[in-house]
């Protein structure tokens, strides 16, 4: 990959080398690792072999250790390198520094001050690189008269000088040619210079750094290079070097490293710091990091998304600046929009000078009453997620923010956020354990966390309390020691259990074995549990799980299944009752011998087949899925049922099955079938059936004959009545004809109806009076009206009243119009009312009239009321000449239906 740097790693033992590779590696760095000195020298020296940075560990073992290699390697070669290791000793961290000064990092300072010390080696060496860049360039300019140049007398007045100084000083060349070198240096005075004046002319040259005054008041710092010019009575030739970038670059290292180290001091101490320690530890790092940079104040904001609100936590103020924290502990999100929109790009939020924003800028109206002149902020995350940020103010007077001063505050906040990510992490852990621990004692369930490299175990009470010691009864507990309490027989199953889970083919570790209590019986118990972490080479090193009770299940799991034995065997001792079960697909789940005996199959043959194959014929297929399902579903169980079904012969027999669905807890249900062999009734009842039918069309075809017969006599009756001249015989031929109508109506209607003692008396009397009026000339002159409730009477019953209307109709038809003029309306109605097992049916004519001896004379009245007489009611007869008449018949039926609506 292009520009991606080289790092030679210099380390001897091996799991460091690994991991400090992985590290390097995925932060973009190629890494070649060597473990020895001399390996390391060699490697160097191999120009084959890229080398940008060097990480070298001091104690390599036998040979060359880390420094030596060092100090070899560099008189060969100019390259960085760091040295990486656990001692802190002063002595051996002096004795590196007389090497190198690129940095000194401890073993257990965390990835991200090596990563920060490896970033700023880079850049210590970029810089020195720029060094002696520049020194090259001044030597080249002071060859070419770039830099300042002097010639002074030996009494240090200037006597010769060029355009550079001239630049460099403010003054020009007259002006200084008349000043002595006192007037421009600041630290010496004339004294001073006089002796250094004469160390150069006894050694020949001297090459010092001073302090130069502008013209405009202003130091610079200088380099002078001089040298003793024996000529005209001694002379000096100094070349002046504007040295103050060197020195401010210098000073920025080693401010840089000392922050680094104070950075890598403040990381290690991190490390371990107990949980309650962790906001002071902060507070701590706030007031160090700010006192050493300079800053005025140093603060930490957390950011409450819910309340939509940035909370100052943490704040240190340099002595004599006014605590804001007070102040900020509810400041709007709205209000630094600007600055979280910047963080979440993953940027530092920098205001080089609050005069310099908007005026109408939200964040010159937060940061201007506070006095802040300079503000950086720090975007802090916890767990990769942003959670607020780390500022630094300048009060006093503006400031710059040099991005290695940054990158460096960076890391501080990368250890604060990191150090809460714990603080918030460790809390949870704490409520997540006593979580737990309510879950545990809520659930009555015993926890244990075994040691897989000491074997050592550690119990609560309530796994101690499951075979009825105490927790401290049992200490110290040990896995050999826990195993002694399991049932020999067991011992396999818990070990079998346990080492396929270590090998990893099991999720976790389950097991149910026996434990002998205090008092000398068994229980059951049910051991999870799971391996919780692992060494660098990926073997177990720590597994925790629980122990619950799960005796009193066992035993009515024991209960259920001996149940279930004496279920099945009364089943099978049943050889009367077929019995077989089913699962929600069909499959034959038991078939008892009975089921053999009908069916002709084995339980062999049964087993494991499904049902619709073995015995069902395709046309039920689809009606027994339907009724599978239901028993296995929600809703009410199936009825019984009666088919055909088909044994193994392919022969049919009729079988009458009830349904019923079983449930075995840690079983799956079972639909349990009945079978009751019915084939000789269903035989009988089929026949049965047959001879019904045969008799309901016999008796159809009598009724038919006798309706026939009855239409024949009246037919008869109606030829013989044409046939002659006289006519009272006529009359009683009519008379006749019309009571055979009656019945043949009645046994039309029966021979029509499904039920054959009762008829509709509705149906019947309309029609009765239809064609009784029908018979008469005339009668299509008459008008009728019928009101009948629908009802139903015994076919005796309505026979009866059948006869009395047709005649009261027949004498209507024959004596109620005789008076009764062409044009007149001729009007007959019929009323048939049933309520409460009274009947009443009314017949009236608006014709003459009956005299007062005419209603209780002639053959048909005295027919209708012996007819009346018979069914137990009575006969009321109203008429008045020329209105008409109406008979009224009143009496009790026996219960039948009625229906509502009225026939008219």
């Amino acid at each position: 990959m292009k520009d991606r740097k080289s790092i030679l790693l210099v380390e001897d033992e091996a799991l460091i080398a690994i991991a400090g590779k992985r590290t390097l590696e995925k932060s973009g760095y190629a890494v070649r690792v060597v473990t020895s000195g001399e390996a390391a020298v060699d490697a160097v020296a191999s120009s084959a072999i890229p080398v940008d940075l060097i990480l070298m560990d001091i104690n390599l073992g036998p040979g060359m250790d880390g420094i030596e290699a060092a100090e070899i390697i560099l008189r060969q070669r100019e390259v960085p390198l760091v040295f990486l290791s656990a001692h802190t000793e002063p002595e051996v961290v002096t004795r590196t520094e007389k090497i190198t000064s690129y940095g000194y990092i401890v073993k257990d300072s965390g990835e991200t001050v090596l990563l920060a010390s490896i970033r700023m080696a880079f850049r210590l060496f970029e810089a020195h690189r720029l060094l002696r860049e520049h020194s090259q360039y001044l030597d080249a300019t002071l060859q070419t008269t770039v830099d300042g140049f002097w010639v002074v007398d030996s009494l240090g007045n200037i006597v010769e000088v060029n355009e550079a100084y001239c630049r460099m000083s403010g003054y020009s060349r007259e002006q200084l040619l008349s000043m002595h070198v006192s007037d421009l240096d600041v630290n010496d005075s004339r004294s001073v210079i006089a002796e250094r004046l004469q160390r150069v002319r006894a050694n020949g040259s001297e090459l010092f750094e001073t302090r130069h005054r502008r013209r405009n008041g202003d130091f610079v710092d200088t380099e002078i290079s001089t040298s003793f010019l024996d000529r005209e009575g001694g002379h000096f030739i100094c070349f002046c070097r504007d040295i103050g970038d060197r020195k401010q670059a210098d000073d920025t290292l080693r401010s840089h490293e000392e922050l680094k180290s104070l950075l890598t001091s403040l990381a290690r101490d991190m490390v371990n710091i107990p949980l309650d320690e962790v906001d002071c530890t902060i507070r701590r790092m706030l007031a160090d990091v700010g006192r050493y940079t300079g800053f005025d104040r140093v603060f930490v904001f957390r950011n409450d998304w819910d309340q939509g609100v940035s909370v100052n936590t943490f704040e240190w103020c340099a002595p004599g600046i006014e605590p804001e924290i007070a102040n900020l502990q509810a400041v709007p999100l709205e209000d630094i929009a600007t600055v979280l929109e910047v963080h979440r790009r993953g940027e530092r939020f920098v205001v080089p000078t609050v005069q310099g924003l908007p005026k109408n800028d939200p964040i010159r109206h937060l940061l201007e009453p506070q006095g802040i002149q300079s503000n950086l902020l720090l975007p802090l995350y916890q767990n990769g997620v942003y959670s607020g940020y780390v500022g630094f103010d300048a009060v006093r007077c503006p400031r710059d923010f040099a991005e290695d001063t940054v990158e460096l505050l960076a890391i501080m906040a990368e250890l604060i956020g990191a150090i809460q990510s714990r603080q918030a992490a460790e809390l949870l852990l704490r409520l997540e354990r006593q979580r737990l621990s309510e879950i545990l004692e809520g659930t009555g369930a015993g926890s244990w966390e075994w040691n897989l490299q000491t074997g050592d175990v550690i119990i609560n009470d309530r796994w101690a309390e499951i075979i009825g010691y105490t927790r401290k009864e049992l200490l110290p507990v040990t896995i050999d020691a826990s195993t002694s309490y399991l049932l020999s027989e067991d011992i396999p199953v818990f070990r079998k259990a346990i080492e396929k889970h270590l090998r990893g083919e099991t999720d976790q570790y389950e097991a149910e074995v026996r434990i002998r209590h205090r008092d000398g019986r068994w229980v059951w118990v049910l051991d999870r549990g799971r391996v919780v972490s692992h060494s660098t080479d990926g073997d177990p090193l720590m597994i925790m799980g629980i122990r619950l009770d799960i005796t009193s299940r066992k035993r009515a799991e024991q209960l259920l299944k001996d149940d279930a034995r004496r279920f099945r065997s009364l089943l099978d001792g049943i050889r009367g009752v077929p019995v077989q079960s089913v699962g929600p697909d069909g499959e034959v789940l038991y078939w008892n011998t009975a089921s053999e005996a009908l069916y002709g199959y084995t339980e062999v043959e049964a087993l494991g087949r499904n049902i619709l194959d073995l015995v069902v014929p395709p046309e039920l297929h689809d009606a027994v899925k339907a009724n599978i399902a239901a028993a296995f579903g929600s809703g009410p169980p199936a009825d019984a049922t009666e088919d055909w079904l088909i044994r193994k012969d392919g022969s049919r027999v009729g079988v009458r099955t009830s349904f019923a669905v079983v449930d075995v807890p840690g079983r799956p249900r079972e639909l349990f079938t009945i079978d009751v062999d019915v084939t000789e009734q269903r035989s009988a009842e089929e026949h049965a059936r047959r001879l019904l039918r045969e008799k309901e069309t016999l008796i159809k075809e009598v009724q038919h004959r006798i309706k026939n017969i009855m239409n024949t006599m009246s037919s008869f009756l109606s030829l013989q009545a044409n046939s002659i001249d006289d006519p009272v015989a006529v009359a009683a031929l009519s008379d006749a004809r019309s009571r055979f109508q009656s019945m043949a109506v009645l046994y039309d209607q029966l021979y029509r109806a499904e039920a054959h003692d009762h008829g509709s008396a509705g149906e019947y009397l309309g029609e009765l009076v239809r064609k009784a009026i029908a018979l008469f000339p005339g009668g299509d002159a008459v008008t009728l009206q019928v009101m009948c409730d629908d009802f139903s009477l015994d076919v005796k019953q309505l026979s009866v009243v059948g006869m009395i209307v047709n005649e009261l109709v027949i004498n209507a038809m024959k004596y109620a119009f005789t008076d009764v003029s062409a044009g007149a309306v001729r009007l007959i109605s019929l009323e048939a009312h049933l309520l409460a097992g009274q009947l009443t049916v009314t017949v009236s004519d608006n014709g003459r009239g009956m005299d007062p001896e005419e209603r209780s004379t002639g053959f048909g009245l005295t027919m209708v009321h012996a007819l009346a007489e018979q069914l137990g009611g009575t006969l009321h007869i109203e008429s008045e000449r020329g209105i008409g008449s109406t008979v009224i018949l009143v009496a009790p039926v026996a219960d039948c239906p009625r229906y509502s609506q009225a026939i008219s």
